[in-house]
């Protein structure tokens, strides 16, 4: 028989693949990858590469100003001018503080009564939460809707000092409110002034309907020529009135 040999060249080659192979499959090197123009996790850019990012979408007050990228794959934000956060109380921006700079501004000197604790807020914006006022007193503080120097309900400011539905009061230091509908008329939601004594589509209620094609007769579902009784109230068939079912008696 015959004996087959492997040249020996061939079977180095082999050898030497089979020892190859895995080195192939495993992890390349990791390397800085910055200036790849590929936008990497934790850079920010990479050469041209913004992510569409500019100097205002990332809360920089120069508009105009070009963001451009670092060697180091950062934004180099010299040409965007301030933001909030730079310890610079930048007024033309809109900002009227800056961490603990509060530009000599208190409770007091902002008009809340009963003074309190003023603070910067992260937007640059004085925060007001800590100050107090007085509701009630006639006097309107930043913090009131309205203040009409009383603790009444149903006059349009309420006793905490927020506007009642349906009505409408000035900003002046102590408010007058008005009904938003003219005499005779109910609020039922914004923009929305209804008949409820002759409305069938809402009759005695903003969302209480007459069933049956009843008419709605002084704020009440009934028939034209059920007769009324001695306090007030017809004498028919069932009915609703300010959204509650009522059986009257034909006595």
């Amino acid at each position: 028989m015959t004996r087959f040999r492997f040249p020996r060249p061939l079977l180095l080659f082999v050898i030497f693949l089979a020892l190859a192979a895995p080195v192939a499959c495993e992890d390349p090197k990791t390397v800085d990858s910055c200036g790849d123009e590929f936008i990497d996790p934790g850079e920010d850019c990479d050469g041209d590469q913004l992510n569409g990012a500019s100097c205002t979408s990332i809360g920089y007050y120069n508009a105009a100003g070009t963001l451009r990228c670092t060697a180091g794959c950062t934004f180099d934000v010299s040409s965007c001018g301030g933001h909030c956060g730079d310890d610079l109380v930048e007024g033309a921006e809109g900002e009227q503080c800056e961490g603990m700079n509060l530009l000599g501004a208190s409770c007091a000197s902002l008009n809340f009564s009963r003074g309190g604790s003023l603070s910067c807020g992260a937007d640059c914006h004085y925060d007001t939460s800590q100050c107090l006022s007085t509701c009630g007193d006639g006097n309107r503080e930043p913090d009131e809707d309205c203040d009409d120097a009383n603790d009444a309900t149903g006059d349009g400011c309420a006793p905490d000092c927020t506007v009642e539905s349906g009505w409408t009061c000035t900003t002046d230091t102590q408010s007058v409110c008005t009904p938003i509908c003219p005499e005779g008329l109910s609020w039922c939601g914004e923009g929305d002034c209804a008949d409820l004594f002759n409305d069938p589509t809402r009759c005695g209620a903003c969302d209480t309907p007459c069933d049956g094609g009843l008419p709605c007769i002084a704020g009440v579902c009934r028939e034209p020529d059920a007769p009324w009784g001695p306090a007030g109230n017809f004498q028919g068939s069932p009915t609703t009135y300010m959204g509650e079912a009522r059986n009257f008696d034909l006595g």
